[in-house]
Parts: C-alpha cells; sequence; structure tokens
C-alpha cells in the first residue's frame, strides 16, 4: 500500500521543517518542532524494522531464558524463578489468520524482558557465587545483542539542528 506508513511520516516530518519551522520564531516552539521531528524520525524507521527486531529479539529471549532454566534447575534458591521461566517458556501468544501481529509481539517481548529483569535481580543477589557466574555473562551478552539490535532505530532520530 502506497505510501507506507514511513512515507507519510517522512512526508508529515518535511512539511514541519520546510513549511512550519521557517515561521516559527519562538525558541521554545522550535526546540518542540526539533523534538517532533525526532520523534518522527524515530516512527518512520521503527515502521520499517520493529518487526523483525522483535522477533529476533524473542528468539534470543528464549534461548536465555531456556539457557538460565537449564542452569539454576535443582538450585533451591532459584525454585521461584525457574518456575517464572517454564511459565513464561510455555505461554500461548495470539496470532491473527496465521500471522503474530507487532501488539501480541510487543506483549511476549514486554513479558520475557520482566522474566529477564527477573533473573538479572537473582543473579546480583547470588553474585558471590560460582554457579551463577556463566549465565551472568550470558545475560551481559544478550543485553549487549539487544543493543545492536535495536541501534537501528535510534541513529536517524537524534540528528538536526538542536534548534
Amino acid at each position: 500500500m502506497r505510501p507506507t506508513i514511513a512515507e507519510l511520516i517522512r512526508g508529515v516530518s518535511w512539511a514541519l521543517d520546510e513549511r512550519v519551522r521557517p515561521n516559527v520564531e519562538d525558541k521554545w516552539a522550535n526546540s518542540h518542532l526539533q523534538s517532533i521531528g525526532s520523534i518522527l524520525r524515530h516512527v518512520a524507521v521503527r515502521s520499517e524494522g520493529y518487526q523483525q527486531i522483535l522477533i529476533d529479539d524473542i528468539e534470543d529471549q528464549k534461548e536465555l531464558l531456556s539457557e538460565a532454566r537449564s542452569e539454576l534447575a535443582g538450585q533451591s534458591a532459584f525454585d521461584k524463578l525457574t518456575a517464572e521461566i517454564d511459565q513464561t517458556l510455555s505461554a500461548d501468544w495470539p496470532e491473527h489468520k496465521g500471522h503474530r501481529l507487532v501488539r501480541s509481539l510487543e506483549d511476549e517481548s514486554f513479558h520475557h524482558r520482566n522474566v529477564i529483569d527477573q533473573l538479572v535481580i537473582a543473579l546480583h543477589e547470588a553474585a558471590d557465587t560460582d554457579s551463577v557466574k556463566d549465565l551472568h555473562q550470558k545475560v551481559v551478552d544478550y543485553l549487549r545483542r539487544q543493543i545492536e539490535r535495536e541501534a537501528p532505530l535510534f541513529e536517524d532520530t537524534f540528528i538536526g539542528r538542536p534548534f
């Protein structure tokens, strides 16, 4: 379908930059226009690659949580967390006509991130335990991959004049 979401957003951004901004004399109003432009650039980029980033991140999250489940199994201090991981990994997420909608992917990713947050807290509380050091490194590696995956969403967002 044309124009695409990104094309629509870029058109609005262009109109603000080329038609509205030259006629705005107030410094704060220009600052707001700059912020709006940054957000529009972010949304345009996000509309084109966000779904694949979510799919890749969910796959990575599941792998990390599966590894955590295996490494924490049998350690009574982590029973509550491993039960939460089991529940998360076995959850069913809605599809629409055989396809995952972005909202469903966002919900799943958010849910996994909450469990990963719990994992980080549990690992920090058990930091002196040799049994969690490898898993801690796996979490750090996941977080690095997540940052790399999401970086393209922000690279174009904060370019341009400050005022």
